[in-house]
């Protein structure tokens, strides 16, 4: 009787470390709570990453390609009036840009995690009507509503406008840090330096490997319930 009993004890035990956390009802407030946290932290990671990358982007276009051909050339930033050398901005703006970017990147990955977690509705709602409304959280349930689909109940409602603000979103999100820095490293090479080139080749593979690694990362996780 004793070893019946216990093994009984050790299904239980088994089976509730075996059950998803968000199954539990008095988990998802935390739950919720968390991915709210992440989601204050990385809107200004992004509002700081958005700002720079289109000041830069600005900032590059203004620069004529005689301007290259000068060991002291400088560029004149916009708005702060602040003239800075050529070569180093060309240099030190993509390492910024590859800083915030793997950073930015690292705290929405913290969320596919609890995202995909989450149960797919709550009460009558689609569960993303509890969540912070953010456009690159919406795509990700878009995506887990694909991947999902049959499996479970619909965690966000399509619309068309969503949708595309969705999609652009993570375009920008993905793909506007290792474009603006391949547009860098093209333009440095007129300097035929080979640091500088290595630098910002290096700057680029490494915002590719955060770009890889960020959707492999979403697609795993949004994918098929186990």
């Amino acid at each position: 009787m004793k070893d019946t009993e216990y093994k009984k004890r050790v299904v239980v035990a088994l089976e509730k470390m075996a059950a998803p956390p968000s199954q539990t009802d008095e988990d998802l407030p935390a739950q919720i709570e968390r991915i709210q946290e992440i989601a204050s932290a990385a809107r200004s990671s992004w509002f700081w990453f958005s700002g720079i990358l289109g000041y830069a982007l600005i900032t590059l276009m203004g620069v004529a390609d005689a301007d290259f051909f000068s060991a002291t050339a400088t560029t004149k930033l916009p708005v702060l009036d602040f003239d800075v050398n050529l070569k180093s901005f060309l240099v030190f703006g993509p390492i910024l840009f590859t800083i915030l970017y793997a950073y930015l990147h690292g705290l929405i990955e913290q969320a596919w995690y609890d995202l995909s977690l989450l149960p797919a509705r709550e009460g009558n709602e689609p569960i993303a009507s509890k969540l912070p409304v953010w456009l690159i959280f919406e795509f990700a349930l878009y995506l887990r509503r694909l991947r999902r689909k049959g499996q479970e109940d619909p965690c966000v409602r399509v619309t068309p406008l969503g949708f595309l603000g969705a999609v652009a979103m993570a375009i920008v999100v993905w793909l506007g840090a290792p474009v603006l820095i391949a547009l860098f490293w093209f333009k440095s090479m007129i300097f035929h330096e080979l640091l500088t080139s290595g630098v910002l080749g290096f700057c680029l593979w490494l915002s590719l490997l955060v770009c890889w690694l960020s959707i492999r990362t979403l697609w795993i996780t949004m994918g098929k319930i186990k």
